[in-house]
């Protein structure tokens, strides 16, 4: 009897103290995530803690106080380069994250809140000076956790699942313009819970932005929006999205309407880095598109694009895209004139670029309905040539028989003659179509530095 009592006391104290192993569990690895966060530019400010015996709770408030080093530690692993104007919105943004855990060491689930509290001081600074209203709209809306991001995260499966809490906002300006900023039902799922997630995929209902005032309305609708992205290595990702539907409209007191609709938009990416080669594969594609005016409707309807890009150099790639991504953000005439230098550089090692498809199935042109469409594919092989950015830079030096390029065009009648209208000066491909009742044909050939149209040569 007295094994026994002490067998029970002993099994109970197991039982008592597993809530207290499952929290020193969990404690253990946030201690190495402070770390990380730490030594990456992000500093813990101050933290709290309530406990149960069963589950427990922890609030941290982050300030990155270094964000050269947070931004080159989201570079390195993204492995391209961010907006340079983030360097001064981050230095100095406040962070709430709330950390909510079972004390139970078996439950592998944690649920997480993010909310940025604050912008940088600088940020901030420069907003005042434009727009005092708008700053302290800004200041009550975050710290109001107003744009939080909702996460239940499993340890043991690294599965996570959330939500983004919807926004309903209302600003009023000083020039007495209405502001509103809506986000419906926005959801999220994946694998592995980093800023190079496995897989990430997301939904939402819808994202409205309007601005109203004396003059007039514009609107701004996104509806039915899911996107999923997959990384299958280090080297190789994919990335599908779609929209259901787009709407922008612009409804003025005076002047001209405009209203532009699109329905089912869906775009395809795939990257793949073969050693000291990458290729691009993209894919859009969209139902129906209206725009309408004062002056009439255009619509297309079926529209397809379809291109693949192989053999890229990869350093030249890196070179181009992270000077692209700067010359975006930072606008300077230095910058400008850099790009096309480094995709120079770029196409200089070589490039095959296959257009699989580029079609539209039927446009409408104001008063001329029914135009039908047009097929357009094509083959570029642009072979290496050390020599060709200053080839480029004196075109009359420019020797086209280092590219081959294969190109053919279906295209109706009727589409033919509205765009003739427009630009009279193709009316000379004329002699050399080949036709059926409805549409013309054109096969162009560039090889060797002779051009082709249905092998009839161009003079």
């Amino acid at each position: 009897m007295k094994k026994l009592v002490i067998f029970l006391l002993f099994l109970l104290s197991i039982v008592v103290a597993i809530p207290f192993v499952g929290s020193k569990m969990v404690d253990s690895e946030v201690l190495k995530v402070l770390d990380r966060l730490e030594s990456n530019g992000i500093k813990l400010k101050n933290s709290s803690a309530k406990y149960s015996y069963l589950d427990s709770s922890k609030h941290y408030l982050f300030v990155i106080e270094d964000s050269d080093k947070f931004i080159s530690y989201i570079e390195q692993i993204k492995g391209s380069k961010v907006d340079s104007y983030l360097h001064n919105l981050l230095n100095g943004m406040e962070i709430g994250t709330d950390l909510k855990y079972s004390n139970i060491p078996f439950s592998d689930k944690i649920s997480l809140d993010f909310y940025p509290l604050s912008l940088s001081k600088d940020a901030l600074y420069k907003i005042t000076k434009k727009d005092e209203l708008l700053k302290e709209f800004i200041v009550d809306f975050l710290e109001s956790k107003n744009l939080l991001y909702h996460i239940d995260y499993n340890l043991k499966t690294t599965r996570f699942n959330g939500y983004i809490k919807d926004i309903d906002a209302t600003y009023v300006t000083r020039k007495d313009d209405t502001v509103m900023l809506s986000l419906t039902n926005s959801t999220f799922n994946g694998e592995k819970l980093s800023l190079k997630p496995k897989n990430i995929n997301s939904k939402t209902d819808e994202l409205s932005y309007t601005i109203k005032n004396k003059k007039g309305r514009l609107d701004l609708t996104f509806e039915g929006i899911k996107s999923t992205l997959e990384l299958q290595s280090n080297n190789e990702y994919s990335y599908k999205s779609e929209l259901a539907s787009f709407l922008f409209k612009i409804d003025p007191a005076k002047g001209k309407n405009i209203f532009i609709n699109m329905k089912n938009l869906k775009l395809d990416l795939f990257t793949d880095s073969l050693g000291d080669k990458m290729e691009f594969s993209t894919k859009t594609s969209f139902d129906s598109l209206n725009i309408v005016n004062n002056d009439g409707t255009i619509k297309i309807d079926g529209f397809n694009y379809d291109i693949d890009i192989k053999n890229v150099d990869k350093n030249s790639y890196v070179e181009f895209n992270n000077i692209f991504t700067k010359s975006k953000s930072l606008r300077t005439k230095k910058l400008k004139r850099e790009v096309p230098k480094y995709l120079s550089k770029l196409l200089a090692n070589g490039i095959d670029i296959n257009l699989v498809d580029f079609s539209v199935k039927n446009i409408d042109y104001h008063n001329d309905k029914d135009l039908n469409g047009f097929r357009l594919g094509s083959y570029i092989d642009i072979k290496r040539d050390s020599k060709l950015a200053k080839k480029i830079k004196h075109l009359k030096n420019l020797d086209i028989s280092k590219i081959d390029l294969d190109l053919s065009l279906n295209i109706s009648k009727k589409l033919f003659l509205r765009v003739l209208k427009e630009i009279p000066m193709f009316i000379f491909l004329k002699n050399y179509s080949q036709e059926s009742s409805n549409n013309l044909f054109y096969k162009i050939k560039l090889s060797g530095g002779k051009a082709l149209i249905n092998d009839k040569k161009v003079n």
